[in-house]
């Protein structure tokens, strides 16, 4: 009798911990890997994506891995922001339509992070990679 008791509790501490684990990977796990190419020339710091903020040197790329993404367009729904050293962000009116905004939780994705430049004010945008 003692000895059913005593698997019956291994078995229940068995089936808990595999339900944590796969409850874990199901529902935390980051599934989408997003790859950002710099484009722009310069050193960025602070670019902001889905809420992260990273750092990325001029020329060089970045591998993110989340657990969600934005897309409009096949882009990423927001613009891109960040801050670019002895140079002042662009106060250009944007104008963007809510429509058509998926939020991805799985996949691969390359973007291209672009520049518009005038003076010594910046653009940020995204284009997709090549």
């Amino acid at each position: 009798m003692k000895l059913i008791k005593n698997n019956k509790k291994s078995f229940l501490i068995v089936l808990f911990s595999s339900f944590s684990i796969f409850g874990y990977f199901y529902f935390f796990y980051p599934k989408v890997e997003i790859v950002v190419y710099n484009k722009t020339g310069f050193d960025i710091d602070s670019l902001n994506i889905e809420g992260e903020f990273y750092k990325i040197a001029k020329n060089k790329s970045l591998v993110i891995k989340n657990k969600k993404i934005s897309i409009q367009d096949n882009l990423p729904s927001e613009i891109p922001r960040g801050i670019i050293k002895n140079m002042k962000i662009s106060n250009f009116p944007i104008l963007l339509c809510g429509e058509g905004i998926s939020e991805i939780r799985k996949g691969k994705f390359k973007f291209d992070l672009k520049i518009l430049t005038e003076k010594n004010e910046y653009f940020l945008y995204w284009k997709k990679h090549k």
